[in-house]
């Protein structure tokens, strides 16, 4: 039985290249995946050393007489209003930096 010239199938060449572009597509893939981890890690801990950083400068300010805390309840309520308002503008703010993230991401955009 003898081979046609058709039926021999792939080259090296053909798989060679093949094998290029699907480690290629891979690599862009894993490295879009850990930026955006990157990203939403260093975002998510920036939020909540704000929340801790406020937390903990409330404890410090709060007089005591004889080892009792003397602080009054409308201030405290003041103080969780602002740490509330701070979390909202810590939402927003982060909100915006993944939209904004997910805009730069797409490939369909182009630049003006």
């Amino acid at each position: 039985m003898r081979i046609h010239k058709q039926e021999s199938g792939f080259s090296a060449v053909e798989l060679v290249l093949v094998l290029v572009f699907v480690g290629a597509v891979g690599f862009v893939g894993w490295y879009v995946h850990h930026a955006k981890q990157a990203t939403d890690k260093v975002l998510s801990s920036s939020s909540s050393s704000s929340a801790t950083k406020t937390a903990s400068s409330l404890s410090s300010t709060a007089p005591t007489v004889a080892g009792k805390s003397t602080v009054d309840s409308a201030a405290v309520q003041s103080s969780v209003n602002d740490i509330n308002s701070s979390l909202a503008q810590n939402d927003k703010d982060l909100n915006s930096a993944n939209s904004d993230l997910n805009d730069q991401s797409t490939f369909t955009s182009v630049p003006q």
